[in-house]
């Protein structure tokens, strides 16, 4: 048992660039909407760091699936968890891969405390 990946999931400077080639002119016929929305998203996952001194201090987030309903049975939408870890300093967005899904540096035990 153990990590199934230990190594780094995005190269920024490659995550940027792309995001950047797709929103010039010269791309605006050739990249969908759609292509330039997944990789905004990725742009934003890939800047989330873990917290220093855990996971690896200064690797990257962690993604979670949130669980349907939190502790005390409220049960927010995914972007009002988002908004409210970014509101306690976290760093948090959407994952790329699957839309219930949340790429964060807060711990799995702070969600209940955001919400």
């Amino acid at each position: 048992e153990g990590p199934i990946w230990v190594g780094p999931l995005f190269d920024v400077d490659t995550v940027n660039s792309m995001a950047d080639m797709a929103q010039s002119k010269e791309a605006a016929h050739l990249i969908s909407p759609q292509t330039r929305d997944l990789l905004n998203v990725i742009q934003k996952e890939a800047t989330i760091l873990h917290r220093k001194g855990e996971g690896g201090g200064g690797g990257r987030g962690m993604f979670y699936r949130r669980p349907p309903t939190l502790k005390n049975h409220n049960n927010p939408k995914l972007d009002v968890v988002i908004e409210k870890l970014k509101e306690k300093g976290y760093d948090a967005c959407r994952t790329h891969f699957d839309s219930r899904s949340l790429r964060t540096n807060a711990l799995p035990d702070e969600f209940d405390f955001v919400c």
